[in-house]
């Protein structure tokens, strides 16, 4: 693990909380400027810019056998295609059975409209690459959020948040309850992989300014890695009092300050071997639906 932080405020960027109370209310899924934020997400000044998907201009056809292979072989396949998505200069094929199923948002779009025409849907608010990564996880249940091969570059982690914050948010805004999850889990390896307390500070100065709800999935993922790296051994309770990032984020966000102190009573409570860990030592958890059609992480002591 990196050394625990002592640097000053400007070493690091926290996302302040909006000085408008009323911007963050549980009714309210998303900050209203979201998808300008994540883009704007760096920790590095040398970042250059995503590169632009390609799309295979061949498919291949399975006429029979393994139906997830048959479902593989139909990701943007224009064969029996029945709607296209229309994003920049990318056309999307699509089939209804596949993406109504899983999102409300088209399922509501396309509602009626089966006159056996091919119905077009245009995006005009999102990057190609969303889509692309979107319609991957309908098909494949999962999406790619590499950028290089790389662990412990601040860009690659820059990367890593920017793509997994964008699919949540599209996941609320588009009605896909599956790729929230996935997009939160997805979040949760990054940040165990990079193990710095400075880039999981920074994320989750973000990620709790984005996204509502007490309990929100992504928050709780942000507050369980820095529960394991300021609970790892070696981290004194001194180093935690004194890292200045770690203090500014718990200024800021009471409910994480919180949630952080539970986390790592509950490490010391039930140390490593205890009955009471659950899968992979860890503390134990539940996914659970929220009225926001998302997922909420509830943890061991708060059910």
């Amino acid at each position: 693990m990196s050394e625990v932080n002592n640097t000053t405020d400007s070493d690091l960027s926290i996302r302040p909380r909006p000085s408008n109370p009323d911007v963050h209310p549980e009714e309210r899924r998303q900050y209203p400027n979201a998808a300008s934020i994540i883009a704007s997400m760096v920790l590095s000044p040398r970042c250059p810019p995503e590169p632009a998907i390609t799309v295979p201009e061949t498919h291949p056809t399975t006429r029979c056998g393994d139906t997830d292979k048959i479902v593989t072989d139909m990701f943007l396949n224009p064969e029996f295609s029945d709607f296209r998505i229309l994003c920049g200069d990318h056309t999307f094929h699509a089939h209804r059975n596949i993406v109504c199923s899983q999102s409300s948002f088209f399922a509501q779009k396309l509602q009626g409209d089966s006159d056996g025409n091919e119905s077009t849907i245009s995006i005009t608010d999102e990057e190609p690459n969303t889509i692309f990564r979107m319609l991957h996880y309908l098909y494949l249940k999962d999406y790619d959020d590499l950028y290089s091969d790389k662990t412990d570059s601040p860009y690659d982690l820059s990367m890593w948040t920017k793509i997994n914050f964008t699919m949540y948010r599209v996941a609320d805004k588009y009605g896909i309850p599956g790729l929230a999850r996935c997009a939160a889990a997805k979040q949760r390896k990054r940040l165990e992989v990079s193990k710095s307390t400075l880039n999981t500070v920074w994320a989750a100065s973000y990620c709790y300014m984005l996204f509502p709800g007490r309990y929100d999935a992504m928050k709780m993922v942000h507050v369980a890695c820095l529960g394991m790296l300021y609970g790892a051994p070696g981290v004194s309770k001194r180093d935690i009092m004194t890292d200045v990032p770690l203090q500014k984020l718990c200024e800021l966000y009471s409910e994480l300050a919180y949630d952080l102190m539970v986390y790592l009573l509950w490490e010391a409570e039930f140390p490593r071997g205890s009955p009471e860990r659950g899968e992979g030592n860890e503390r134990p958890f539940r996914w659970v639906r929220n009225e926001r059609g998302g997922y909420d992480i509830r943890w061991f002591w708060d059910w």
